[in-house]
């Protein structure tokens, strides 16, 4: 059952066993460490008398062999299944679409070939047919055109319940809560970050959104690239957040100098064909994981600011010495 030293358990069986820190895997570990679900636990027992590390793969035919199998469905299967039948209904708009306008252009052409040798009052008769006609199916397209919007919206709804961020692909804040509060549960030691675009209004003003939208992803690659297998998460906007529990400040801060060097040397050639002439930079602040994530973020995002403050394109950790690119 659980005790103060459950989460601990939980975050050593993630490392002992190489499992990356997903709201997933750590649900797994902690049904194991407080040994609230016997069958899995007795089942865990077994493949780690063999000598056999747990794989992520193995973790749902686990949950299923003890019986956890819907109940770990029942998270994920509703967002899913929402986008399904949102996508499914957006097809079946435009394809009602895609037929309102072949029905319109073979109603005309039956009209003009019937129509012989017209008269006035043929030509008015055709007119007036063809003006009620495409009125109707003006409203049609119309109707669907709004139909097909509000549907895209609900995708991005369904897409933000299920806890990851589209144009990054890396957890948003809804997906990073559950690590969140087994750090906290945990009382975990280690280091956290905050990260954030330089100037990234002006690149999206000057070369438009969708360079803007390029440089998220390229911002999340280099940070998921070097932070692996530590969570990075995408906070908001041009924000992101690192949580590495297990390594110290100074591990954090030479990562995140890595992943500069990295953005500055690939930015250029990723954004080549944008005709960007300034490759992007970012500030970073690092604080101390003692025990509470949230006075860590807090700490790590005074130290950003000071970053911002000090001249951007730099890192900050509270009471240490700043690292300027060069």
């Amino acid at each position: 059952m659980w005790n103060k030293d459950s989460g601990k358990r939980a975050l050593a069986f993630l490392k002992a066993n190489k499992l990356p820190a997903d709201p997933v895997c750590y649900r797994f570990a902690w049904l194991y460490a407080t040994g609230t679900e016997p069958v899995l636990s007795s089942l865990v027992r077994d493949i780690q008398a063999s000598g056999m590390r747990i794989g992520t793969d193995d973790i749902a035919a686990l949950m299923r062999m003890a019986g956890l199998e819907e109940q770990t469905a029942s998270r994920s299967a509703s967002p899913v299944a929402a986008m399904d039948r949102i996508l499914d209904e957006t097809l079946e708009q435009t394809r009602r679409t895609t037929r309102t306008t072949g029905e319109f252009r073979d109603y005309l052409a039956g009209e003009m070939k019937d129509i012989g040798d017209p008269t006035s009052a043929d030509i008015i008769g055709l007119v007036g047919r063809l003006t009620l006609r495409a009125e109707r199916a003006e409203a049609e397209l119309s109707a669907a055109t709004s139909r097909i919007e509000e549907l895209s919206k609900q995708v991005e709804e369904a897409k933000s319940e299920a806890g990851t961020d589209e144009l990054s692909n890396l957890p948003n804040r809804r997906g990073i809560d559950a690590v969140l509060g087994a750090l906290d549960d945990a009382r975990a030691n280690g280091s956290v970050a905050m990260v954030d675009i330089d100037h990234f209004k002006a690149f999206n003003d000057r070369y438009g959104h969708d360079t803007g939208d390029q440089i998220i992803r390229l911002v999340a690659d280099v940070l998921r690239t070097h932070l692996a297998p530590h969570t990075v998460a995408r906070w908001g906007g041009e924000e992101f957040l690192i949580v590495a529990p297990e390594i110290d400040s100074g591990a954090m801060h030479r990562a995140l100098e890595l992943a500069r060097d990295e953005l500055r040397e690939t930015a250029p050639n990723v954004l080549r064909g944008d005709r960007v002439a300034e490759a992007p930079t970012f500030s970073a602040g690092i604080a101390r994981l003692n025990g509470s994530t949230s006075s860590a973020i807090r700490r790590a995002d005074e130290a950003l600011y000071k970053a911002k403050r000090n001249g951007r394109d730099r890192i900050e950790m509270l009471g240490d010495t700043a690292t300027r690119a060069a």
